[in-house]
């Protein structure tokens, strides 16, 4: 039987393919976010003080919700970018309450 060329996996190096090098960078960055987010609020939780004295932390998160935002409107599906932009509004409310 001959193999087509969507049944093979199209290899970046010897040690993967395309989809594993796919799957670990969406892997990756999903774990980026998460300990953005989970930074921010031990952060807040614990030691709401240290954002506010130190600026470029508070506007920094906003900056980077509003990144993923747009990541996800652009790139992503309707579930992200629910979920982002809850965390912006969320982020925008700290940063107005400071």
């Amino acid at each position: 039987r001959r193999r087509t060329s969507s049944s093979v996996a199209m290899m970046v190096t010897r040690q993967t393919n395309m989809w594993r090098a796919w799957l670990g960078l969406n892997i990756s960055h999903g774990l980026g976010a998460l300990f953005f987010g989970l930074t921010y609020l031990s952060i807040a939780e614990f030691d709401f003080e240290l954002l506010v004295r130190v600026p470029p932390l508070l506007y920094l998160a906003p900056f980077m919700a509003l990144c993923y935002v747009i990541l996800s409107i652009k790139y992503w599906f309707n579930v992200p970018i629910v979920g982002t932009s809850i965390g912006l509004a969320c982020f925008v409310a700290g940063v107005v309450v400071s």
